[in-house]
């Protein structure tokens, strides 16, 4: 059984001085009034201690197949999050690639909310997720796909009017309101509580994000940022509710094999394809939209981060897969569009860029523009050189 399974702190949290918390803002605030510098901790003991410089020798495909199996060990009921995706896709892949069994398939949406099936919100489910779960179905692989509306967590989110006080507190990266929704999942569906309550392990699946490279003192090396809470809200981590498991694929202490494999193989495409010109590298390359790239024949422009990533990391991830990319907003979500004319809501999001506002300008990444959210939190450098 993995004893890290109920621990919130993995997915990272803030201390200023002795002062732990795993909000963001609250730490912000902290640093003004002591003025002491808030450090985000991220799995650090676990990472420090591992030899990044050694690359795994088994295949990422092994090493997937790996934390697939761990993770069916360690829990009675397994749910796998698909948005349609790469990271989710290949997480699905994974274990039906190599039989490990799947409970559940599920997705999220905003139907009550929304008819439009074509939305930002809906367009990826309906034209990729959709269409591939039910491929899976007719191959006669076997899972419960469960289509969860939260819509209902948002509305209640809105009407919450203690959230018009301390909404910022409840996000570190993601403010959107579908993020923090999620967390509600657990408690809004009743087949989940029967779960819990008979006394299940049920362990809730997410992909998050690839491995990010950067060259200091002329060593490569993996940085992690606190952007988790866009798949994990610190809600769940702040109420740490020991009935509540979630797991991230990728990004865990029990996968750190994996980060390092991928980051090695990223260093060497970077490498071979000289792919840091005049000191930047392929980050600064980033497109709004997709661009298919090979990894035979990188050109400027068809570079793209993620892309890029996929393709070295994902076997069958197709480059052309239609995706809506990522929100241009850290503060108010595309995907939330459907409620901008609620005055509640916007009241509450008010509300919330006034408290945003008020935190030292050191903080924001744009004074001029409080929507462009606040600063990323960085890790340690992993050299892998």
């Amino acid at each position: 059984m993995n004893s890290n399974a109920t621990n919130k702190d993995k997915f990272g949290y803030y201390t200023v001085g002795d002062f732990k918390t795993y909000s963001k803002v609250e730490a912000i605030e902290l640093h003004k009034l002591t003025g002491t510098h808030p450090h985000w901790n991220f799995n650090e003991l676990e990472f420090s201690s591992y030899d990044w410089t050694v690359e795994p020798t088994q295949s990422l495909e092994d090493l997937y197949a790996q934390r697939a199996r761990q993770i069916r060990t360690d829990y009675d009921h397994v749910v796998i999050f698909y948005s349609g995706g790469a990271d989710s896709l290949n997480i699905v892949n994974t274990f039906i690639k190599n039989n490990i069994v799947i409970d559940e398939i599920a997705t999220y949406n905003y139907r009550e909310a929304e008819s439009d099936l074509d939305s930002f919100f809906h367009s990826e489910l309906t034209r990729v997720a959709y269409p591939q779960i039910k491929k899976w179905q007719d191959q006669g692989i076997r899972f419960r796909h469960r289509d969860i509306d939260i819509s209902r967590a948002s509305f209640e989110i809105i009407n919450d009017s203690q959230y018009s006080i301390d909404r910022a507190y409840y996000s570190n990266c993601a403010f959107g309101n579908n993020n923090l929704a999620r967390s509600y999942i657990r408690e809004h569906e009743p087949d989940y509580q029967k779960l819990i309550n008979q006394g299940k392990r049920l362990g809730l699946v997410w992909g998050c994000d690839k491995p990010r490279i950067y060259k200091e003192n002329g060593r490569f090396c993996i940085k992690f940022l606190d952007v988790i809470d866009s798949t994990i809200s610190n809600r769940t981590q702040l109420l740490n509710r020991e009935w509540e498991h979630d797991e991230l694929f990728y990004w865990a202490p029990e996968a750190v094999d994996i980060i390092c494999k991928q980051g090695h193989i990223l260093k060497r495409f970077i490498e071979k394809h000289n792919l840091f010109y005049n000191g930047h590298n392929y980050n600064d390359y980033r497109n709004t939209e997709p661009v298919p790239v090979t990894k035979d024949n990188p050109t400027d422009s068809e570079l793209n981060f993620r892309n890029l990533i996929n393709t070295l990391m994902y076997q069958e991830f197709d480059p052309n897969t239609f995706t809506v990319g990522k929100p241009y907003s850290k503060i108010e979500s595309p995907k939330d569009t459907v409620f901008t004319k609620d005055v509640i809501f916007r009241k509450q999001l008010t509300n919330l860029i006034a408290h945003l506002s008020q935190l030292d300008p050191y903080w924001l990444n744009d004074i001029n523009n409080i929507h462009k959210g606040l600063k990323l939190c960085i890790s340690p450098a992993y050299y892998l050189e």
